[in-house]
């Protein structure tokens, strides 16, 4: 009896390490921290996970949308998420000491810009003075934003900045005159709101 039960518990314990082994080894679980929230943009992410691309790396990727509440830079440089997707922004948290290596440019034009509503007559930088202008506040998120509008004169005593709340409404309902967005999704995202709006 005593002889049959090691058999057993031999036999249990090497058909284990098989299965085990035939695994492989556990996936490195990774966190990708996007600068925004889930849109088509980060389109070539989602196809790698859900096509086992990562998993054959040995990688299990969580990907995550920014929080509009912390800096998405400040989250990889923090330990929140290994990796990260950013913007020419970068060079200024570099610049600031902070760790950060750019590994690849994925995107070669960035998809940020501002709008106005056609009825603003704001065509340009240069009809934006004196206008409430909302962008991203958080950290050096904004250089794109700031180098237009330096390139136009427009220091910040010439305008109101006002910070983004990620919300096309305010655009719509004039909280604010120019609002920063992506070309990818906010002419769309727009359009409807203020279509079902009137």
């Amino acid at each position: 009896m005593k002889t049959s039960f090691i058999r057993l518990a031999t036999v249990c314990a090497v058909s284990f390490s098989a299965v085990a082994f035939a695994a492989g080894p556990t996936p490195e679980p990774v966190a990708l921290q996007l600068k925004w929230f889930h849109q088509f943009q980060f389109a070539g992410y989602y196809a790698a996970l859900e096509q086992g691309y990562y998993a054959a790396e040995g990688l299990q990727v969580e990907i995550r949308e920014r929080d509009p509440k912390q800096d998405f830079v400040d989250q990889v440089v923090s330990g929140q998420a290994e990796y990260g997707v950013g913007d020419s922004g970068l060079i200024a948290h570099y610049a600031a000491g902070k760790p950060v290596v750019a590994l690849a440019a994925i995107f070669q034009h960035d998809a940020l810009a501002l709008f106005s509503k056609q009825s603003s007559g704001i065509l340009s930088p240069y009809e934006m003075a004196g206008k409430r202008i909302m962008f991203d506040l958080a950290g050096d998120n904004n250089a794109q934003v700031r180098a237009l509008l330096a390139e136009a004169n427009l220091d910040e005593s010439r305008f109101q900045k006002v910070a983004q709340s990620f919300s096309n409404d305010d655009l719509i309902r004039n909280k604010v005159d120019v609002m920063a967005g992506y070309v990818t999704d906010q002419p769309s995202c727009c359009g409807r709101k203020a279509s079902n709006s009137t």
